[in-house]
């Protein structure tokens, strides 16, 4: 396992949000996500994303979950985590690169 990768909550969150889940609640502990009707998964299938990531076990939960994602959406899984563990404002200045290298590209 990549230790260096620690997914950010904020990224889960947006990605599961990008793919249709909903936010059914929240609290201290858990972000509890329900996924679209379209995937059809059965009724009480739900993703706790954990918000305190200073927790011992964060880590080791929070990898789960993200590969547990890669696998419902067949993604590959360290290519998930690397993703799901940049904060979501270095995804936004790496898509405004990448949109201005493409821009410039001959």
């Amino acid at each position: 396992m990549r230790i260096d990768h620690i997914p950010q909550v904020p990224t889960i969150v947006a990605f599961l949000k990008s793919k249709g889940w909903l936010e059914q609640s929240r609290d201290q502990h858990v972000c509890v996500m329900t996924p679209p009707a379209s995937l059809s998964l059965s009724k009480n299938f739900e993703y706790q994303v954990p918000l305190n990531d200073t927790l011992i076990d964060y880590r080791e939960y929070a990898i789960r979950l993200v590969f547990s994602i890669a696998e419902l959406y067949e993604l590959n899984k360290w290519d998930l985590l690397e993703l799901l563990s940049q904060r979501i404002e270095d995804i936004q200045k790496d898509i405004e690169l990448r949109k201005e290298l493409v821009a410039h590209a001959i």
